[in-house]
C-alpha cells in the first residue's frame, strides 16, 4: 500500500492505542511513539537495500531491533537516567529477533498468497 499507508497505520495504532488503554501522553504513549517512529525510520531507510537480500523477515527484524533500541534510549534519557538500563538490552533484543522472526514471517505468508479474485467475493467495488 505504500509509506504514506505505513506511517498513517503506525500512527494511528500509536494514538487510538494510548486513548482506548487509557495513558494517552503518559510515558507509555511516548516510548510507542518513539519506538513506531524510529522503526518506520529504519525501513524507510531499508527499503533502498537489494531485495534479494533484504525480505519480509530481514526487514521485520531490523524493525523489531529499531523499535526496541529506540524505547531503551528514551526511557535512559527520560524515564530512567542511569546507564543500568542497558543492562536489559540483552533480553530485549532476544525479544527483538524472536518477534521480529515471527512478524516476518507472518508477513512472508501473506504476501505469498494470491490476491483475492471477485469469483472469491472479496474485491473491492
Amino acid at each position: 500500500y505504500g509509506w504514506g499507508t505505513a506511517v498513517w497505520v503506525s500512527a494511528l495504532r500509536v494514538l487510538a492505542g494510548s486513548l482506548l488503554l487509557g495513558f494517552f501522553l503518559a510515558p507509555g504513549f511516548f516510548l510507542s511513539l518513539t519506538g513506531t517512529t524510529l522503526s518506520l525510520l529504519t525501513l524507510g531507510l531499508a527499503r533502498h537495500l537489494p531485495a534479494r537480500w533484504f525480505g519480509p523477515v530481514s526487514l521485520s527484524i531490523l524493525a523489531a531491533f529499531a523499535h526496541i533500541g529506540g524505547q531503551l534510549l528514551l526511557a535512559r534519557a527520560w524515564l530512567i537516567p542511569h546507564d543500568g538500563v542497558f543492562l536489559l538490552t540483552p533480553l530485549f533484543a532476544a525479544a527483538a529477533l524472536v518477534f521480529g522472526t515471527i512478524n516476518g514471517l507472518i508477513a512472508a505468508k501473506l504476501l505469498a498468497e494470491p490476491a483475492p479474485t471477485e469469483a472469491d467475493g472479496l474485491v473491492r467495488r
